[in-house]
């Protein structure tokens, strides 16, 4: 009786067009609709050959300004989202982590042996494949 409740529920959501229950909450749509930026110029209804799909979505280019770059988007994302102290502090380490070991490369005075943790259960999950299988 429970579950039959709970699917005429679903069921009277579903008929009012999920009204209660928007897709975007008004709290969380930061960015402006004439602000956004989309990718409306692929439509899945028109058809695409392999050459036209490789010249414009299949190429890396590598940016020779990437610091830079990083550096304006931080800027922005904190003129956006604000400043948080956590983010602030997790970013701080990682940059410094990575400035340590652009300059560090050369010197070798801070190569530091990394002890890789396999949280994957991986070693379990093949004893117990060797003890049902044999």
């Amino acid at each position: 009786k429970r579950v039959q409740y709970m699917i005429e529920n679903l069921f009277v959501v579903r008929k009012n067009q999920f009204s209660e229950h928007p897709a975007v909450v008004d709290a969380l749509d930061l960015v402006e609709e004439k602000d956004q930026i989309t990718h409306d110029d692929l439509n899945l209804d028109d058809e695409y050959n392999e050459e036209e799909l490789e010249e414009g979505l299949n190429i890396f280019q590598c940016d020779p300004d990437y610091g830079e770059n990083e550096k304006r988007y931080e800027a922005m994302r904190k003129e956006v989202l604000g400043d948080s102290k956590e983010s602030d502090s997790d970013d701080s380490d990682e940059s410094e982590a990575e400035e340590a070991a652009e300059e560090g490369t050369g010197t070798g005075e801070e190569k530091k042996k990394v002890l890789i943790e396999d949280q994957t259960d991986l070693d379990t999950t093949n004893l117990k494949r060797r003890i049902y299988l044999t």
